[in-house]
């Protein structure tokens, strides 16, 4: 594998591990005044919400590509991480199997009944609704 592409495998990785570690954050960042999301630029439901059906599905077909990618990538090595040791497989296994209208679906309902948690990005939505509860079924 040439450097460029451990490279690439590596800020995909940072990237999505960043993006879809909410319980990764330290408690100190939690104590703390949280920046505004959208500041940051995650897509939260402030955006989702006001943003068409094919602006939503695109987000997430990006989001499906790049974890299908990483899972792959992940899944050549001769020793593949486990859910407790990267956030890929575990989030690849807890949404692969959907569509993309069953994940929207997801979020649009997440979002209709939380009117007042539209600051929360999108990933999280994901994770605390499809990825969270099926931790520890490996």
């Amino acid at each position: 594998m040439s450097r460029s592409t451990r490279f690439v495998g590596a800020m995909v990785v940072a990237a999505v591990s960043l993006a879809l570690s909410p319980p990764l954050r330290a408690a100190a960042e939690e104590e703390a005044e949280k920046p505004d999301a959208e500041a940051l630029g995650f897509v939260t439901g402030k955006s989702w919400t006001r943003s068409s059906y094919g602006e939503r599905a695109a987000y997430l077909v990006g989001i499906g590509n790049l974890l299908n990618v990483e899972y792959a990538i992940q899944q050549r090595s001769p020793n593949p991480p486990t859910s407790k040791q990267s956030l890929i497989p575990a989030t690849w296994k807890a949404v692969g199997p959907h569509t993309v209208d069953h994940i929207l679906e997801v979020i649009d309902d997440w979002y209709e009944s939380n009117p007042d948690q539209r600051d929360t990005p999108v990933l999280d939505v994901i994770w605390d609704q499809m990825v969270e509860p099926t931790l520890g079924r490996e």
